[in-house]
């Protein structure tokens, strides 16, 4: 049974975490918007564009002014809520010094990847006014599928160590599970998060051969080893219904849908006056997708949300044991605070998985069925 100081823990990080979840989505246009002031009166002309024969110049330099000035609002609040407040509440095991690595190497692989993404997305802006939405759509999905390919592999590496797993009452729990159910297996994997936190997660994640599941050493420490065979078949939830192919569908069509809207919305705002400037386009270009991004992720975390109500499905039918699923999510939301009880807004806007209190209700309801 859960404490009541617990619980109003819980509901106090829940509730800064909101809060800088709601500064983090603000920031960003109302940079933008500043740009674009800024812009329109001739003070970005000498650092954001120039007379350049090559569009490319012209991009990346309004790229880079765009990166820069969001850069130090981005890390402070980083600071703030991933370093200052995980370790009020106890959750974070980590040092300044390696806080202060992994942030760096954090932003500079989203450094590249958005010069990358939104680089191409404005030359392609630029050179195909018409038909750029169609091409940067087909490039997304092709970005989606080679990420499924790095992000194990190449990404995650660089941020967490993991290893094959060895404990051989899991390994072959895996291999009989796999083969009772007709599903592909897996390797399964071991993710070292308990220097940084105590927190404890589980994932599947790629494709090909570069799919995986991962148990973070926090889960095998602290969890019973039914309730470990619990957060496994939920895994193995979403690797038997290919969800990553679903949720690839999903994102390609929201892709699409979103950029094509920018596209009509960045016509009719551009037209009507003379011809914009480089850095005007683009700055109205990720304004756009900024807005739309924010409203439209509430469709896409309700994919997520019933993705993941599946998974949970599957694994009370297959285990058989909603007790320990039950005492595995108890956990889990004690380990990783989790709000008891969020707020319905706050569940349509953030989150991707149904809220914790949820999940325990449904394992309990089997357990008395």
């Amino acid at each position: 049974m859960t404490s009541e100081p617990d619980l109003a823990r819980r509901k106090d990080y829940a509730r800064l975490s909101i809060r800088f979840a709601l500064v983090h989505l603000s920031i960003s246009p109302l940079i933008l918007i500043l740009l674009l002031f800024l812009e329109g009166h001739g003070a970005l002309a000498r650092v954001s564009y120039g007379a350049f024969v090559i569009p490319w110049k012209e991009i990346i330099r309004a790229l880079v002014v765009v990166w820069s000035s969001l850069l130090v609002p981005k890390l402070v609040l980083k600071f703030i809520k991933g370093y200052r407040i995980e370790h009020a509440f106890g959750l974070s095991r980590e040092t300044f010094r390696a806080w202060a690595k992994r942030t760096t190497k954090a932003e500079l692989i989203s450094f590249i990847f958005f010069l990358t993404v939104f680089g191409t997305v404005a030359a392609l802006r630029l050179y195909d006014p018409e038909g750029w939405w169609i091409s940067s759509s087909v490039l997304a999905i092709l970005f989606f599928i080679i990420l499924g390919k790095l992000v194990p592999k190449l990404i995650l590496p660089l941020f967490y160590k993991t290893e094959p797993l060895e404990q051989e009452t899991l390994i072959q729990w895996l291999k009989e599970t796999c083969r009772n159910t007709h599903i592909r297996p897996l390797p399964l994997f071991s993710i070292k998060l308990g220097k940084e936190t105590r927190k404890a997660n589980a994932a599947v994640m790629g494709w090909g051969k570069a799919r995986r599941m991962l148990i973070s050493d926090t889960l095998l420490e602290g969890f019973e080893l039914d309730e470990i065979k619990t957060v496994m078949a939920h895994e193995l939830g979403h690797h038997k219904h290919r969800d990553f192919l679903v949720q690839l569908l999903f994102a390609s069509c929201g892709t699409a849908m979103l950029l094509y809207m920018t596209h009509r919305l960045l016509t009719l705002f551009l037209s009507g006056g003379g011809p914009p400037t480089p850095a005007r386009e683009i700055l109205l270009l990720l304004l756009l997708v900024d807005i739309l991004s924010v409203l439209t992720s509430p469709l896409m975390n309700a994919i997520s949300r019933a993705l993941e109500r599946r998974a949970d499905r599957f694994a009370l039918a297959f285990t058989q044991m909603p007790q320990a699923m039950r005492t595995a999510f108890e956990k889990l939301a004690r380990l990783n605070m989790a709000d008891p009880s969020p707020a319905r807004w706050h569940v349509w806007l953030f989150y991707d998985h149904p809220p914790i209190h949820e999940r325990i209700q449904a394992a309990v309801e089997r357990e008395h069925a």
